[in-house]
């Protein structure tokens, strides 16, 4: 079965840059829309992997912080979870921790869609099974995203 993975960052994609005054805010819109585009890929295997800061509130044995149990909730709703997170770069090189962690889990031959809001934060080159969607900050992630389609890279 193929494997479809979602690097996912939280602020900027699934909340806007006027919500960050509150900490761990998540914005319904960004999230209904980012959730009916992963459903729309159809992919058969789908995991969600955070890259956000907001990683450091979610543990592998489902002790979530506040913050991230919520955000797993809303998921939830459309039938998605989050699988991990990402190791934090000392140099905060967000390439090099999505690369580390997909040959640390041998997933090279899977599908990869980084979704994030800042390109300044990729230092390093993604692989070569890594797409791309960078989100403004400013809307989150919207229906303008969405429209960009990654089905040829899916083979869907």
């Amino acid at each position: 079965m193929e494997t479809t993975i979602i690097f996912l960052d939280i602020d900027g994609v699934l909340n806007k840059s006027s919500q960050w005054k509150k900490m761990f805010t998540l914005d319904n819109t960004c999230i209904d829309i980012f959730c009916k585009y992963l459903q729309s890929l159809k992919a058969k295997n789908l995991r969600i992997i955070l890259t956000s800061t907001w990683k450091n509130g979610w543990d592998n044995t489902g002790n979530h912080a506040p913050h991230i149990a919520d955000l797993q909730s809303r998921l939830n709703k459309y039938g998605l979870k989050i699988s991990g997170k990402t190791s934090t770069d000392s140099t905060g090189d967000r390439a090099k921790e999505i690369n580390d962690f997909i040959s640390s889990h041998k997933l090279t031959k899977c599908h990869c869609i980084v979704v994030d809001d800042d390109p300044a934060i990729f230092k390093s080159k993604l692989l070569p099974n890594c797409k791309t969607i960078f989100v403004n900050a400013n809307v989150g992630f919207s229906v303008k995203v969405k429209e960009k389609k990654w089905y040829n890279f899916l083979g869907l």
